[in-house]
């Protein structure tokens, strides 16, 4: 896989990543939190995908990408992620339960938190992708914190762009 990036999305790769015998694995002291905010077409939603894709394909995690309404998420981050990484034949997505199911047992899981909120309540999560961070309401974000625990990864991986 050839990897291309700019200079921000190389800082934030670099803080989680290095390469082990041509393998990306998270870094022994990586962050927990990780940010990036830019302008229109800065690379964040690339980024962010990139790197819940290579924790999927590399650990056995279940992630969430939250986004506030679902159409949101069919229209830009499902839409996105499926272009760039779906022809690589590691995970097959399920339309109906919005989930990308790995090979290696990994699930990515698109939620959208204004249609069902008890989707996040009732789930556990090595890694969580807020997409458009500055929309999620304080209550939900706490709940997305309460939902974090790490057990596929060293520690809790919290994403916002």
């Amino acid at each position: 896989m050839d990897i291309v990036l700019n200079e921000n999305q190389e800082k934030i790769f670099s803080a989680l990543f290095e390469q082990v015998d041509g393998v990306f694995r998270l870094r022994q002291n990586y962050h927990r939190e990780i940010a990036f905010f830019g302008g229109f077409r800065s690379g964040k939603s690339y980024i962010m995908a990139l790197v819940i894709y290579l924790i999927a394909i590399t650990y056995k995690v279940h992630i969430v990408v939250l986004r506030q309404t679902y159409g949101e998420l069919r229209d830009s981050s499902i839409v996105q992620f499926r272009n760039d990484f779906e022809r690589f034949g590691k995970f097959e997505y399920k339309v109906a339960a919005r989930d990308a199911v790995f090979t290696n047992g990994s699930i990515i899981s698109f939620r959208a938190y204004s249609d069902d909120e008890s989707k996040i309540k009732s789930s556990n999560f090595d890694v969580a992708l807020l997409v458009q961070a500055e929309e999620l309401p304080h209550p939900v974000f706490l709940q997305v914190l309460g939902r974090l625990r790490g057990n596929g990864i060293a520690k809790p991986l919290l994403l916002a762009a």
